[in-house]
């Protein structure tokens, strides 16, 4: 036996195993003894390690015992014959275009990497490299087991006995073969696949097919299974039929995945994406998905197609958290076109949260999760947050509860208020509607001249807590639709001087009979005045309540002259619209203070008209019928008061009655939106960030 240990004198990163000069003893290696060792080198001049490229040229031929390379690559054009071991230490790299037969083990640790060309044969292998890629032909009468990754671009892997506790990837093909009894795929029993991570285009020899899935699959390209009896692969869309508790059918970026028969869900179906920027949509379809109380079916952006008997959770959440240029759409998108049976619930889970960058500052977005449902459901919907949007296709076929987020008692990002969406239904057809309930449900019925339409709502509400709405129609041969959404009342914050006919007054200081200045010069009197304090610590939606700031100089010089506090829905009127402050957040010079309390007052002139707070045009209070948000109002005071969830377009009563259009979405924000936002960088005040 003797040992041969790489030595390169000098960093020429390019040698020859041939090359007897980087030899210790100045031998090259070649022969049936011959244990190799080749380390890593630290180059003295500056202490640090370094990479050679050590190349076996084709046409060469050599024998060693044993093999071991750490932090350095090895190019085998020709052919090594190995009698003993080989092993891959970290940061080694080991390219096969020839051809490498090694007796007994090959092990691949940590960090290193095996890009195969050519043929490999091993008495048996690990692998905890990085991975294992390529193409060509790994061989081993005993075991492979993988521990990290396999990517396969026409590579195939024959075994009496394989384990997979990692991924295998076919980015063309990857094939397995276990030559085996029964058993010897270690992830299969019986017809369950159990552990590891599946993806792309497999062709699994396995020893029989899989009907339960256990472990991890991604439907990103076919994976198929071979069938002994008629010798041809067969692919899982075929056997599939369950999902067990600890698997997962994984459906990403735009594929889809169409079972051929219906699935039982355990575990998890995801129709996910990982770069939110594409637009594309997954789908998966069957003729049945049975969604056990442990299952779920979990998307981001996705179709699922079949009809649901749901015990579990289907749910839209978010897409991933982004920061930078904003491309693409990150809101959660997922579209049920068939009927939902069970006793399961629907979620609309919480808007990611989008930071876009803006020239010298960022701006921080969450946009609203969408579940649209085709057929009919009797499911209960729950919104995870305030700024999901519900859109029913078949509304009258909905007999589910819909559960807004803030009776869950959970805290919410600071967007607007849950939306329903009534497709099919115009807002002239609706002739009116109101809603009876107590303090925890109830129903908003609306009254149309071809029968009644009712939901049933989870929570504490009168009639005015809804606004309806004409829905946008995208075409002129859009059907229309009807918004529904939850509203509330604006507010200015204690210590806000307004302008009355005498000068201005601190706004906790006005009584009934005072004259206000409006914004067209004409005086109107106060006919009512209310007050609540407001502790956001306790709001089971803080966010709804905490005032928005408003820094000197915001709009324009003077507007307002000093900072000023509003309720997140208090209209501002700029540019001959009215728009709720929250809408105009820019986290610089509008922000939304993170404050434990805060008392609001209302100011109701004897018509809905603009007053001036601290210089800034501002609405004036406008009845809808939500008096009990405040102490002042005859009656009982609700508990929980909400101050921001006006959303959508101009409410029944605020065409009838309002001073000016409401606008929340479309051009004309925008351009108010891009008009703060150069003026801010021009200021440049902050004034503290959004909570």
């Amino acid at each position: 036996m003797a040992t041969y240990t790489f030595a390169a004198a000098t960093p020429n990163q390019f040698v020859s195993w041939n090359d007897p000069s980087v030899w210790q003893g100045h031998v090259v290696p070649n022969s049936p003894d011959a244990d190799v060792l080749i380390p890593e080198i630290v180059e003295l001049s500056n202490n640090q390690p370094f990479s050679y490229n050590i190349t076996i040229a084709s046409g060469s031929h050599y024998e060693i015992k044993s093999l071991d390379i750490t932090f350095n690559d090895l190019e085998i054009d020709g052919t090594v014959a190995v009698a003993n071991s080989v092993t891959l230490d970290e940061s080694s790299d080991l390219s096969l275009s020839g051809s490498l037969a090694v007796a007994n083990g090959f092990t691949l640790n940590q960090n290193s990497e095996l890009n195969m060309q050519g043929s490999l044969s091993v008495g048996s292998l690990v692998n905890s490299a990085f991975d294992i890629q390529g193409n060509g032909d790994i061989s081993s009468p005993g075991s492979i087991s993988n521990l990290t990754s396999i990517v396969g671009d026409g590579l195939t892997l024959t075994s009496d006995a394989f384990q997979n506790s990692g991924t295998l990837v076919g980015s063309s093909l990857l094939t397995i073969n276990v030559t085996g009894p029964a058993g010897s795929f270690a992830n299969l029993s019986g017809s369950t696949l159990s552990g590891g991570t599946y993806k792309g285009n497999l062709d699994l020899n396995i020893g029989g097919s899989i009907v339960t899935d256990a472990a991890a699959i991604f439907a990103d390209g076919t994976i198929a299974t071979f069938d002994a009896n008629t010798g041809t692969y067969v692919p899982l869309q075929a056997t599939l039929q369950t999902i067990a508790a600890t698997g997962a059918l994984i459906v990403p970026d735009g594929s889809s995945y169409t079972n051929d028969g219906s699935l039982i869900v355990h575990g998890t179906i995801d129709l996910t994406q990982t770069d939110m920027n594409t637009g594309r949509i997954e789908t998966v379809a069957a003729p049945g998905f049975d969604v056990a109380q442990d299952g779920e079916i979990v998307a981001d952006s996705g179709v699922v197609s079949g009809p649901i008997v749901n015990d579990g959770v289907v749910m839209v959440t978010l897409g991933p958290t982004f920061v930078g240029p904003l491309f693409g759409a990150t809101s959660g998108q997922l579209m049920l076109e068939s009927p939902i049976t069970g006793s399961g619930s629907l979620v609309i889970a919480a808007g990611t949260t989008v930071v876009e960058e803006l020239g010298f500052f960022f701006e921080t977005f969450y946009p609203a999760n969408t579940l649209e449902i085709g057929g009919a459901a009797s499911n209960n919907v729950s919104f995870t947050d305030d700024s999901g949007v519900l859109v029913l296709d078949q509304p009258q076929s909905f007999t589910g509860t819909i559960i807004p987020q803030f009776f869950a008692g959970t805290v919410a990002p600071p967007t607007g208020g849950d939306t329903v969406v009534l497709s099919g239904i115009s807002l002239s057809a609706i002739t009116g509607y109101s809603y009876s309930g107590d303090s925890n449900s109830g129903t908003l019925t609306l009254q149309r001249a071809g029968g009644d339409l009712m939901l049933d709502f989870a929570g504490d509400y009168v009639t005015s807590s809804f606004t309806l709405a004409a829905g946008t129609q995208e075409f002129s041969t859009s059907p229309p639709s009807v918004l529904i959404t939850e509203t509330s009342v604006p507010c200015l914050a204690a210590g806000t001087r307004v302008m009355t006919a005498q000068g201005e007054v601190r706004v906790e200081d006005l009584i009934v009979g005072d004259t206000l200045e409006t914004v067209s010069g004409e005086t109107l009197p106060i006919i009512w005045i209310g007050r609540r304090k407001v502790s956001c610590r306790q709001h089971p939606r803080p966010q709804s309540v905490r005032p928005v700031r408003v820094a000197l100089d915001a709009f324009s010089p003077n507007r307002p002259r000093r900072p000023l506090m509003l309720s997140p829905n208090h209209a501002v009127f700029v540019g001959g619209v009215l728009i709720p402050v929250r809408y105009l957040i820019n986290d610089i010079t509008i922000t939304q203070a993170a404050v434990d309390e805060v008392t609001y007052y209302h100011v109701e002139l004897s018509r809905h008209h603009v007053l001036l707070a601290e210089g800034l045009p501002v609405e004036s209070y406008l009845d809808t019928g939500d008096r009990r948000d405040f102490g002042d109002a005859d009656g009982t005071v609700r508990l929980f008061p909400e101050f921001t969830m006006r959303l959508s377009e101009p409410s029944l009563v605020w065409d009838g009655r309002g001073f000016a259009r409401l606008v929340v979405t479309g051009p004309e924000l925008d351009a108010v939106r891009l008009q703060l936002e150069r003026r801010a960088r021009l200021i440049r005040r902050p004034v503290g960030r959004r909570a």
